[in-house]
């Protein structure tokens, strides 16, 4: 695959975003250099975006999925029935809104 250079903005943010979705899936098997498929989800993601086939997700979405990928309570390390935890709980003020800053994985 030839270097990829981005030449506007648009570029630049859909290579970053294709990067970090290489780096999440390199997480996912968990080996310490990137495989094959970690560069194919790269090259998807990227081209992809570009030709209007995939679309940008919101980063709460995103952050969900991260935080659901970990497959486990932060409190008890359970892996059933999974929600999402303010801390602090937005009932004590805890900030609530669209974006997970302070969002962990609990059982139900």
């Amino acid at each position: 695959m030839a270097q990829v250079v981005p030449t506007t903005i648009g570029e630049s943010l859909y290579w970053s975003y294709a990067q970090m979705a290489m780096a999440f899936a390199s997480a996912r098997h968990g080996k310490p250099t990137y495989q094959q498929i970690d560069y194919i989800v790269r090259s998807k993601t990227y081209y992809g975006l570009l030709r209007g086939k995939l679309k940008l997700g919101t980063q709460y979405k995103d952050e969900r999925e991260k935080i659901f990928s970990a497959g486990a309570c932060a409190y008890c390390g359970a892996t059933d029935a999974l929600s999402l935890d303010h801390l602090p709980a937005a009932a004590r003020r805890g900030r609530r809104g669209r974006q997970p800053r302070n969002c962990v994985p609990i059982m139900q």
